[in-house]
């Protein structure tokens, strides 16, 4: 399994089969014709997805940016943001960096990057309000960075943290994230706003 690859496929035939199937998740892979830097799927005896392993020695070089160089945007993230921000919203980034936890980089590569980051937007004339970041993994981490924060999604505490931070009505606001663990913090920050606010108040309160 590669990740950075291209390849065709028919993305409507994708979500009908996806829908078809009640899948939690649908993956797309490719024939690497025994190539080593690429990861390995297992399927089960019905074909669908057993367990996915990257190729070691290339998970941290391909995925784990930490510096401007390798640094791609998304395609249309700066029209999106500008969108957002001219509908009221404040934009803050809560992001999971257990890249630092397990050493592959440090959280001063992180913050460089992020006010790059940042720098790059305010380009563009959108105004980034904060950045929250856990550098933390409960398990793979190392030294004092082994440890199971709050902050680490999908726990909800960095969208607390925003919450308190900006006075947010979290109830107001949306959350867009590719990974499970975003929608599932999005839902416990949802469930805490909800069981915290009383009503009166949560139309007051900005959205993020």
């Amino acid at each position: 399994m590669n990740g950075d690859s291209y390849t065709d496929v028919d993305l409507a035939e994708l979500v009908t089969n996806h829908h078809k199937a009640k899948a939690g998740a649908s993956v797309v892979v490719v024939p690497a014709d025994g190539r080593g830097d690429c990861g390995s799927v297992q399927l089960d005896g019905s074909g669908k997805l057993a367990s996915f392993e990257e190729k070691q020695g290339q998970f941290h070089e391909r995925r784990y940016v930490h510096c401007h160089e390798t640094f791609q945007f998304q395609n249309g993230i700066f029209e999106l943001c500008r969108a957002a921000q001219n509908l009221g919203y404040l934009l803050v980034v809560v992001t999971n960096q257990a890249e630092i936890a397990r050493g592959y980089y440090t959280e001063q590569d992180f913050l460089r990057l992020t006010e790059w980051m940042i720098a790059r937007f305010a380009q563009q004339q959108i105004r980034i309000a904060r950045v929250y970041y856990c550098p933390y993994h409960p398990v793979h981490g190392i030294g004092g960075y082994k440890r199971d924060s709050p902050d680490r999604k999908p726990k909800p505490g960095m969208l607390l943290r925003a919450q308190r931070d900006f006075d947010l009505n979290l109830l107001s606001s949306v959350l867009i994230g590719d990974q499970v663990s975003d929608m599932q913090a999005a839902r416990a920050g949802d469930r805490h706003e909800d069981n915290a606010t009383p009503r009166s108040r949560r139309d007051e309160n900005a959205r993020a």
